[in-house]
């Protein structure tokens, strides 16, 4: 089963007080204090952890809380570790709990959560497609040929030395003990190929086949945060839904969400 989502699960209201963001900010100015300059600090920040620079600063101004996904961006430098399971057993409690429970992913000790994956699945679709494929159910090596031919033989020999993969039976392969825990890029990158490459436009006639929908308006900021709340509980029934081993079966289905804002100027 792989499952993730920037906003899992609905959180309290933000507030001056609330402890993950003065956590998160304290932690942010301890890291900047190591650094001569702290704007240059804060550039190279910026680069080593993939967080744009005016996000770091909302952060630091105690503006805005983070995303789980940022918050293990942050702490992979901070703490100079790449595995998100250990970052739990290292981080302050606050954000330990935080992690916990925003995060879909199950982190445990037997599965190595590392960001180097998750930049495999951002830049490589096949990969990332054997990736998913695996999530969802064994898959052969015939199997494997007959969809991405001889270079899909090639990422597989791959994924089994990064062991994110491995060898259920006779040439059939499933999650290894690496895997991803997924950030934005991973997230529209391979969910736009998923949908690019697996949803089946002429089942949108039947409604018990798939679901399509797009819709956009102009809205206040509440009614937009009710959108955003709306998906994120959408996603999390999903999630237990599947969790539940008695719903599993021969389907491979995906689902793939995102709602955000239009921009008419281009970003710089």
């Amino acid at each position: 089963m792989i499952e993730t989502s920037l906003g899992a699960k609905p959180l309290p209201a933000l507030s001056k007080k609330d402890p993950v963001v003065s956590q998160v900010a304290a932690d942010l100015k301890d890291l900047l204090a190591q650094f001569k300059d702290p704007k240059k600090g804060l550039k190279i920040i910026s680069v080593k952890t993939s967080i744009h620079e005016k996000t770091l600063n909302r952060l630091l101004n105690e503006e805005n809380r983070a995303s789980y996904m940022t918050i293990f961006k942050l702490y992979r430098y901070i703490l100079d570790e790449n595995d998100d399971a250990k970052i739990l057993d290292l981080a302050p409690e606050v954000i330990k709990n935080y992690l916990v429970q925003s995060n879909p992913q199950l982190l445990t000790e037997q599965i190595t959560f590392s960001s180097g994956i998750d930049q495999e699945l951002a830049k490589n679709p096949v990969f990332g497609e054997i990736y998913i494929l695996c999530g969802t159910g064994p898959l052969s090596k015939n199997e494997l040929l007959t969809r991405f031919g001889h270079y899909g033989l090639s990422i597989l020999e791959k994924m089994l030395k990064q062991q994110v993969l491995k060898e259920s039976g006779f040439e059939v392969y499933e999650l290894g003990k690496n895997q991803a825990n997924f950030g934005p890029e991973s997230i529209i990158n391979l969910g736009t190929h998923l949908a690019l490459n697996h949803v089946k436009k002429i089942n949108g006639d039947l409604l018990d086949q798939n679901f399509m929908g797009l819709y956009a308006e102009g809205l206040s900021d509440e009614a937009y945060k009710q959108w955003l709340k709306i998906d994120q509980e959408a996603f999390r029934k999903k999630v237990a839904l599947s969790s539940n081993k008695n719903n599993l079966g021969p389907i491979r289905a995906f689902t793939f969400m995102t709602t955000d804002s239009l921009n008419i100027e281009v970003e710089k």
